[in-house]
């Protein structure tokens, strides 16, 4: 009987099944490494993009502030002008408001005062009429106001005066002055204090306020 050693056969074999497995786990490192490397490449390339994207967008922004100066100064301005505008429309608001009505009318009867006037106009109405003007000398304590009501504008004023020569300059003043326009007077009576016996008249009288 013949008997063949098979052994060195089966040990070549499992030589080259090792051989080609540390080969395959060469090519898969090979090929990851590869990939990393592209994908590392990549990156930097789209950085590098990014980068170059940024420096130009820098290089913009440097040019428009060199051109039109700084932004945040001139919007640190721009808000600053905003508020003393809304401050300086507060205080128009309140001179030609109510407050500027009350202050009108203490002037109209406070002695060496007068009316509001649209100069141009009270000097055209001047050379028509010269009586048309208002007295700068009248003495103005000959008049008093006892009573102000306003309705949505609508003023009505009630007092007494020592003449109706009084009653008709205090008129005359409310129609010159720039803060009422429609002035009317309404019934006028005598009447006789009674405390005192002081004769004068009533007055009542209605107008616009603009404002």
């Amino acid at each position: 009987m013949i008997r063949i050693n098979l052994l060195p056969v089966k040990a070549a074999k499992k030589r080259e099944a090792g051989q080609r497995q540390v080969l395959l786990l060469l090519l898969v490192l090979v090929g990851a490494v590869g990939l990393i490397v592209v994908i590392h490449l990549w990156k930097t390339a789209e950085i590098d993009s990014m980068k170059r994207r940024n420096a130009d967008y820098a290089a913009r922004v440097a040019k428009l502030k060199a051109e039109i100066g700084d932004y945040d100064v001139i919007k640190a301005q721009f808000d600053e002008l905003t508020r003393q505008k809304a401050t300086i429309d507060r205080l128009k608001s309140g001179r030609t408001g109510p407050v500027g009505i009350m202050r009108e009318m203490s002037d109209l009867i406070s002695k060496g005062k007068g009316p509001r006037l649209n100069v141009a106009e009270y000097e055209m109405l001047l050379k028509k009429d010269p009586n048309a003007g208002y007295n700068p000398t009248w003495d103005s304590r000959r008049l008093w106001i006892l009573k102000y009501e306003e309705t949505n504008r609508r003023v009505k004023f009630s007092g007494g005066a020592k003449s109706y020569d009084d009653v008709a300059e205090f008129m005359k003043r409310l129609q010159l002055s720039v803060y009422f326009t429609d002035v009317q007077l309404l019934p006028i009576r005598a009447a006789v204090d009674s405390q005192y016996g002081v004769k004068h008249v009533v007055f009542e009288m209605t107008a616009t306020a603009n404002y």
